[in-house]
């Protein structure tokens, strides 16, 4: 189910843009300069993102998403050495239960359709 490579490629440019109009739509702002999306939001709904993309957590070996990750991890309360197919399943019924801010979800959808 996950990519089990070791070593991430270089972004396609389909990638660029999908992570181009994603980082946009975080880093909105209103006329006051304020971020409109909580940080709180943004941090909770990136993990189901970066799943997503098919590849496990077990890739990620260094830099922020690596420390997301086992940031999320700990909220599940889930063990360091946790199989990526057991993180995966944990983190469906953590988001089933806990689901991202609606608003949120919902620009998202449309920024990457």
């Amino acid at each position: 189910m996950f990519k089990g490579d070791k070593e991430l490629p270089p972004l396609s440019e389909h990638e660029q843009e999908f992570t181009d109009k994603v980082m946009a739509l975080f880093e909105e702002q209103d006329e006051n300069g304020e971020y409109i999306h909580d940080d709180k939001d943004v941090r909770h709904v990136l993990p189901a993102l970066i799943l997503g993309s098919g590849i496990g957590p077990s890739v990620y070996t260094h830099g922020p998403i690596k420390g997301l990750l086992a940031e999320f991890r700990a909220k599940m309360k889930l063990p360091d050495d946790v199989s990526d197919q057991d993180y995966l399943i944990a983190a469906r019924r953590y988001y089933r239960k806990y689901p991202p801010n609606k608003s949120l979800l919902s620009k998202l959808q449309e920024a990457i359709n």
